[in-house]
């Protein structure tokens, strides 16, 4: 089984229903460089909006099987206040922006104080769905992530610095090789 790992080439924040919060400087998520998109809650356990990742450029050879995605999110929060995880999903590159619906969040862990890695999905899990080659690899295949603070009391920031994607696959068994020479082919060489 092959992988390829890929960071975002862009961020956005996207409302949806269940979000109330935007995020700030959504587009700092396209490397790991303590550059944070940002979501600030002063008013309770509220969800944020959709932080969107997208474009991320893979290529993926046509006729491979996509085996499973795993995504990554480098995150953390300031000490005032828990910040967990409302949702995680996968988003469709299919050219619908189709947000899935198989929710991976991490809803009973906090976020770290300092930079921690968070894993969801895995080598086998295709997170509900089943993928082509022009799905991966279209700028619109993505995830996005909504959270929230844990509960009432100080405000508290949440912090993204990195979001990526790995997405293992298995490539076609067919191979296409260069012609062979006949007999019938000839070779004329010419000396001056």
């Amino acid at each position: 089984m092959a992988d390829s790992t890929k960071s975002a080439g862009a961020g956005a924040s996207v409302n949806y229903s269940g979000g109330t919060i935007g995020w700030s400087n959504p587009g700092n998520i396209t490397s790991s460089n303590n550059s944070y998109a940002t979501c600030f809650y002063n008013i309770g356990p509220v969800s944020s909006y959709y932080l969107q990742a997208s474009e991320f450029g893979f290529e993926i050879p046509d006729g491979a099987t996509i085996n499973g995605i795993e995504c990554f999110i480098e995150r953390k929060r300031d000490a005032t206040s828990a910040v967990k995880d409302v949702r995680v999903r996968i988003v469709n590159g299919d050219g619908s922006g189709g947000i899935g619906s198989t929710d991976k969040a991490a809803t009973s862990t906090d976020y770290p104080t300092s930079d921690g890695t968070a894993t969801y999905g895995g080598a086998t899990d295709t997170w509900g769905e089943s993928w082509t080659v022009a799905e991966i690899n279209d700028d619109d295949f993505g995830f996005v992530l909504s959270c929230a603070q844990s509960s009432f009391g100080a405000a508290a920031t949440a912090s993204v610095d990195h979001m990526s994607i790995k997405v293992y696959y298995t490539e076609s068994a067919t191979t296409t090789e260069a012609p062979r020479a006949t007999t019938n082919d000839r070779c004329r060489i010419s000396f001056g």
